[in-house]
């Protein structure tokens, strides 16, 4: 094979990981949008409808979070389409949001301990004024088996979620502006986040699995977490 053979093939393999990688968000994009929209509209005929049209239109979940609806609404209505009411597009947002979250409990009668591990940083987020933050590997998978062993309850980012954001960085070398560090936020985004949404519900369901299992009134609960760093220094022993 000679050199020019050897570069072309290189580079249709390259070509051909991009392509991947495109295709891959897309349809990320694609099955969040959907359901997002199929949870706040009942009707499944206009569900259809809108998503053909967001995403002719190029309006991604990320658009939605970080468009104001009145610009949204002009994109569309410029477009044929028909706008959202204030109720719908704040529903909306807020579902995308919380399906970009897992959150697992285990089965009812495992349910032993009041206390929820979380991994927030599970895949690279941007802060407001800094730097990105770095993904830490394994503490996902470390929050998850310490809350099957004792009975406790996980959240997290989703699996797709990560895929989504992973083909993003290779894709644009950055991640989602739209997805916030629960350890981040501003005080005016705290109580319609849906990290601590998740934990409230995660702690009213595990308190009420202890009371109705063994009778005992739970007066306090555990959040757990789960954070790491990459390739740490080593440091001289003193």
């Amino acid at each position: 094979m000679t050199t020019q053979s050897i570069a072309a093939a290189s580079c249709l393999r390259a070509a051909s990981a991009a392509a991947s990688i495109v295709v891959k968000t897309i349809d990320t994009e694609h099955a969040l949008l959907a359901k997002s929209l199929s949870e706040v509209l009942m009707d499944s005929k206009l569900a259809s409808q809108l998503l053909t049209k967001l995403q002719a239109l190029a309006l991604t979940t990320t658009a939605l979070l970080l468009t104001s609806r009145e610009s949204v609404n002009q994109i569309l209505g410029d477009n044929g389409g028909h706008g959202f009411s204030e109720a719908v597009f704040t529903a909306l947002r807020a579902v995308i949001r919380r399906l970009r979250l897992v959150c697992e409990l285990p089965p009812c009668q495992a349910r032993r301990a009041p206390i929820v591990f979380t991994a927030p940083h599970t895949l690279e987020l941007q802060r407001d004024g800094c730097v990105t933050h770095a993904r830490e590997d394994y503490t996902g998978t470390i929050a998850l088996r310490l809350a099957d062993l004792i009975g406790g309850a996980y959240i997290g980012w989703a699996t797709q979620e990560r895929d989504r954001v992973k083909a993003l960085i290779n894709n644009t070398g950055a991640p989602d502006a739209s997805n916030r560090d629960p350890n981040y936020l501003r005080d005016d985004e705290q109580r319609d986040s849906p990290w601590f949404n998740a934990l409230r519900s995660a702690r009213e369901q595990l308190g009420a699995a202890v009371l109705r299992e063994e009778g005992r009134t739970v007066v306090g609960y555990l959040h757990v977490d789960v954070h790491g760093t990459r390739d740490p220094p080593v440091w001289e022993v003193d």
